[in-house]
């Protein structure tokens, strides 16, 4: 076993006084870590050409003063929580990170605070993921195995392309068509290891200090922190049952607006489809004054009215529209591959962007995932796991309008796994809590989704209505 110590040659001290000193050295800079095992008395010794007997002494004097532990059978461990701590000993102040060491996109990450609280954060919701239940478990074992066991270098791209496999950019982009009626040929396809990635490449390309981002309000809490992160002021306008507030929007636009972020086809957290109307009115007005549009469809799979209304990126494929599209609402954790749709114009860009910051792709999961799709595996398992969400869902609408009748607020559409309420706020204030407990419901507060509190509509809730086995 090695231990990473530096002795001091300092021959004015005594040899055991500087192997004390180095391992509580070690064990303060973490190079130790708390409960890792030491080497034997023996072990070290001979490692470090120092008598035993003097190993054996330093150990025993860091377990009398707290550093050590030992265990049967002869075993020392670093403690669990060392004693005296690093903090109570006199090491100096820390310094300050030097802004001139740092990027731009690095001196913003130390300014800003990020916010937190989002489906992904919440236990209650999956963490924005399906139940176990709702996954195509068995069809991508089997999958997965027949790769794995057929696994040949020669069956696989070694390199694959920066995108992503061809394989399974070309079923994806013929599953969007499908599905979401995007018009987009597998050249525009770019396949990423999450769903973040894409709105980080779009926002590290694009924005620059000074730029403007609009958000909906309330909204996705992560492309707020992307967008303010690498420099760029977040305006945010307001959803009402149509979508993004048209109005609204027109007041904020100015020359320093770069982007808009949407979720027009289920609005998280609400799950309002924004209106036809709005969506040519919204291509329209970016067109106009050059704005790029990011359509972010990662919660789009499980409609629950009618009819499903072309995306943005379907009305004018041709715009600077890009389109976010992810398999974590369906896959997680067996994929969490996300997808995004890129202008043709800007697909040279998004290339050399890619290659140099993440060329590297999970081939094996590419191949599986394709195959998923291209035998219709998961559409068909979409189908199935639909019509059970509807019924699940339609017995909590029931439970919810019987228990609160005009104290409550219904959507008519919400999300894969649960739906946005209101309730009266007096009775926020008196019974709501203690009334849903005793119903077994589970309630989440959408506080988090407005970038001002202050716009929080008081007895606004997330409610799940998938179960959980």
């Amino acid at each position: 076993m090695n231990l990473p110590l530096i002795i001091s040659k300092d021959q004015k001290i005594s040899l055991r006084r500087r192997l004390e000193a180095a391992l509580i050295e070690a064990i303060e800079s973490n190079r130790v870590v708390s409960g890792a095992p030491l080497p034997s008395s023996r072990e070290l010794a001979t490692a470090t050409g120092i008598s035993r007997a003097t190993v054996v002494r330093v150990y025993e004097e860091l377990v009398r003063i707290g550093y050590l532990e030992s265990h049967p059978g002869g075993k020392t461990y670093v403690k669990e929580s060392p004693f005296p701590s690093t903090e109570s000993r006199d090491t100096g102040s820390e310094s300050e990170v030097d802004d001139n060491q740092l990027s731009g996109f690095g001196q913003h990450l130390l300014e800003i605070d990020l916010a937190r609280g989002s489906s992904a954060d919440q236990p209650t919701l999956f963490y924005g993921a399906p139940p176990k239940w709702a996954l195509p478990l068995n069809d991508w074992k089997l999958i997965l195995r027949k790769n794995c066991v057929a696994l040949d270098p020669s069956q696989f791209e070694y390199l694959p392309h920066p995108f992503g496999s061809v394989a399974l950019r070309s079923t994806v982009a013929q599953y969007l068509n499908r599905t979401h009626g995007l018009v987009c040929s597998p050249d525009q396809v770019v396949i990423s290891t999450n769903s973040q990635s894409p709105l980080n490449f779009i926002s590290q390309l694009f924005i620059k200090t000074g730029d403007t981002a609009i958000v909906e309000s309330p909204g996705h809490i992560g492309a707020r922190n992307i967008f303010t992160a690498c420099g760029a002021n977040v305006r945010a306008v307001p959803i009402d049952d149509e979508g993004l507030n048209i109005e609204a929007l027109k007041e904020c636009i100015d020359e320093t607006v770069k982007i808009i972020y949407v979720t027009p086809s289920f609005h998280d957290p609400t799950g309002v489809s924004m209106s036809l109307d709005r969506r040519r009115q919204l291509i329209q007005l970016a067109d106009t004054h050059n704005i790029i549009l990011i359509e972010d469809a990662w919660d789009s799979d499980h409609s629950y009215i009618s009819p499903h209304l072309p995306g943005l990126q379907s009305i004018a494929p041709q715009n600077s529209i890009f389109f976010i599209y992810s398999f974590w609402k369906v896959l997680y954790p067996l994929s969490m591959v996300g997808v995004l749709v890129v202008p043709p114009r800007f697909v040279e860009l998004f290339l050399k962007a890619k290659w140099l910051m993440d060329g590297i792709n999970p081939v094996l999961e590419h191949y599986t995932l394709a195959e998923l799709i291209e035998e219709g595996h998961l559409e068909r398992h979409l189908k199935t796991v639909k019509r059970q969400l509807k019924v699940q869902r339609q017995n909590l609408l029931e439970v919810l309008v019987s228990a609160f009748r005009s104290s409550i607020h219904l959507p008519k559409q919400s999300s894969a796994y649960w739906l946005t309420a209101r309730f009266d706020p007096a009775l926020v204030e008196q019974s709501l809590f203690e009334t849903v407990a005793e119903m077994g419901l589970k309630i989440v507060s959408t506080k988090c989704f407005y970038p001002d509190p202050a716009d929080y509509p008081v007895g606004e809730f997330i409610i799940p209505f998938a179960r959980r086995n």
